[in-house]
């Protein structure tokens, strides 16, 4: 089997010698279509025996390159850049990989991104690098190109794990990265002046503005990307992740949280995100859900084997597992302070009661119970704004006498004394006022009769009262 890697380079004097260097002992052929070199580039790449072609450069990435794979002879053939080389420990691998899946169209690799000025990894993705040989493989699109067989995306594509092959990339500096977006920023939109779609370019436009520091159109295309959901393409969750980091500093915790579900609903997969939901759901006093993303991150991160990177680590894993056990300890302390709300309600504590009752109904303890007690916390301490939105909680669970009742005394604190007697009266229903204790029966005719009074049936108030008395009395007895 003949393998052919092809180039395309400008300038790139101190970087062409490693890549070859880790492609020499597997390779038979090295093609460069050089954009016009001024240094030493065209020189190195001959003494490998390379052939060197050369077309001018035209800010449209798909042209050297597809006129690269033109002149490739192989069976199959390498696509790297200048920037780019095999990892020591993987390069030996690489005949023997494309020899034992020749019959794939083509072979998705991980890069490694390597920050320059420190040597540090800054993150991994899966790109398709190395391809079958056949008629119809060309590149679309003047940046950010993808390569496509008779003009569509290649099916036919098998993923190698990054310990058989990995390929890594070192040109990332802060000063040339820029330079590079703005490079890329205006390719781009040349590509949308020319009519290309749009939407294919979010992520592209997303990785341009960031990296020249345009905020506001980093978050505009960000979200863009994000609501129009996954795209089927390697590094799908670039923009997800832009925007997490962004809102992890200058965004509300719902916001942070509204983000994080949909990145979960997007990429359930993906473990750090799980993580991420999870800090949310803590940060906001879910507890219980917190401990359940943080779960699974740890389980999905011990079997994780998808396309996308995935960036938590075993020292995150350790850090997660500790902080299962503190919050799992919160809940429990949570199921105490709950099971004392009647003592904390005696003493008129009402901002106390509501923090206790609250965390309750975050983390489903006793939720029901919890629900009832807010609105009728609410209630108690005059707020009708916030008796009225906790209304929503009651809506959520089976219809009682006192959930009817509570609802209609939040519509009476607002005066709208007319839902409130539609609520009363549908309260005492037979079927609906006999399962109800002597107290809440009493509560129910009270607030009935003062309802009666207002429209003007006395006798109906006066009913009501002696009812109320009645329950009392039966309370008593009982």
């Amino acid at each position: 089997m003949k393998i052919s890697a092809v180039y395309i380079a400008k300038n790139e004097e101190k970087n062409i010698a490693r890549s070859l260097d880790s492609l020499k002992d597997s390779v038979d052929e090295f093609i460069l279509v050089d954009t016009g070199s001024t240094d030493k580039t065209v020189n190195i790449f001959e003494s490998y025996d390379g052939k060197v072609f050369f077309m001018p450069w035209n800010n449209d990435f798909s042209a050297p390159r597809n006129m690269a794979l033109s002149k490739a002879t192989g069976d199959w053939i390498i696509l790297l850049d200048a920037d780019e080389y095999f990892s020591v420990e993987t390069a030996k691998n690489l005949r023997m990989v494309i020899e034992e899946n020749a019959n794939a169209d083509g072979l998705l690799l991980n890069i490694t991104n390597i920050e320059c000025a420190t040597g540090k990894e800054k993150d991994c993705f899966y790109n398709l690098r190395a391809v079958r040989n056949q008629k119809g493989i060309a590149y679309k699109g003047r940046i950010h190109e993808e390569l496509l067989l008779d003009l569509k995306p290649m099916n036919n594509l098998l993923r190698v794990a990054p310990e058989v092959l990995n390929i890594i990339h070192t040109g990332y500096t802060a000063e040339i990265s820029v330079e590079k977006c703005k490079r890329n920023l205006e390719i781009l939109q040349q590509e949308i002046a020319e009519g290309y779609n749009i939407e294919d370019l979010y992520t592209y436009l997303v990785e341009c503005y960031d990296g020249v520091g345009d905020t506001a159109n980093m978050l505009k295309y960000a979200w863009l990307d994000v609501e129009a959901g996954r795209r089927q393409t390697t590094y799908a969750s670039r923009s997800y992740r832009k925007l997490i980091n962004y809102y992890a500093i200058h965004g509300s915790i719902d916001e942070r949280v509204a983000l994080m579900e949909k990145a979960v609903a997007d990429f359930p997969e993906l473990p750090e995100f799980h993580a991420e939901l999870g800090s949310c759901y803590g940060q906001n006093g879910y507890i219980k859900k917190a401990v359940l993303e943080l779960k699974l991150a740890i389980k999905l991160f011990k079997s994780y084997n998808g396309i996308e990177p995935c960036l938590l680590d075993s020292e995150n894993v350790l850090q997660m597992t500790k902080q299962i056990s503190e919050l799992e300890l919160k809940i429990k302390a949570m199921a105490t302070d709950f099971d004392n709300i009647y003592g904390i309600l005696e003493r008129g504590d009402l901002l106390k009661a509501d923090s206790v009752v609250l965390s309750a109904y975050k983390n489903e303890i006793k939720k029901e119970l919890a629900a009832e007690l807010l609105v009728s916390i609410a209630i108690e301490a005059g707020d009708c704004e916030l008796a009225y939105q906790r209304l929503s909680l009651l809506k959520e669970l089976p219809e009682s006498a006192y959930r009817l009742f509570l609802q209609a005394r939040v519509f009476f604190m607002q005066k709208d004394y007319w839902q409130a007697l539609t609520y009363l009266e549908n309260a005492v229903k037979d079927e609906v006022i006999s399962s109800a204790s002597g107290q809440v029966q009493e509560k129910i005719y009270n607030l009935l009769g003062q309802c009666y009074r207002f429209y003007g049936y006395p006798d109906r108030a006066a009913e009501c009262y002696y009812k109320a008395f009645e329950a009392v009395d039966n309370q008593e007895l009982k």
